[in-house]
């Protein structure tokens, strides 16, 4: 994990900027954003695929898919680099952005890396796939 945090509103090479969610937080309103600091801080909430029509699953390598053996859920796939190399080259990686939980803009995969020391694009994929198996909504 990063030991400065990034400022969205500033670093460019991170997403963010003044398109970002920060330019519409409302910094004396204490009830707008609650800073999030549970453990699930940590895992991607959503991200954006821009300008390109591609899906999250694109980006993995399906043969190497690692399901629990009682739910059948996805706990981990790798990502397939070369492909995302080459979307990065053609496309920009402000085309792939990735959201925080509690809002606080969009930042890229890289920029999600150094601060959460996760793998955003990893997060989706697993977010997808496992979606796929158990539907949306909320399980109990």
């Amino acid at each position: 994990m990063s030991k400065k945090p990034i400022d969205l509103d500033l670093e460019e090479e991170h997403g963010g900027g003044v398109n970002s969610q920060n330019a519409y937080v409302d910094t004396t309103n204490y009830s707008e954003c609650v800073p999030w600091e549970s453990p699930e801080k940590f895992l991607v909430l959503g991200g954006n695929i821009y300008g390109a029509p591609f899906q999250w699953l694109d980006f993995a390598k399906m043969d190497t898919v690692v399901k629990s053996p009682y739910s059948g859920l996805v706990v981990d796939i790798e990502v397939n680099e070369d492909f995302y190399r080459t979307f990065i080259k053609n496309y920009g990686s402000k085309s792939m952005l990735f959201s925080r939980a509690g809002g606080q803009g969009s930042i890229t995969r890289k920029g999600w890396k150094e601060m959460m020391g996760t793998d955003g694009l990893k997060g989706m994929i697993l977010k997808t796939l496992n979606r796929e198996i158990t539907g949306g909504g909320v399980h109990f």
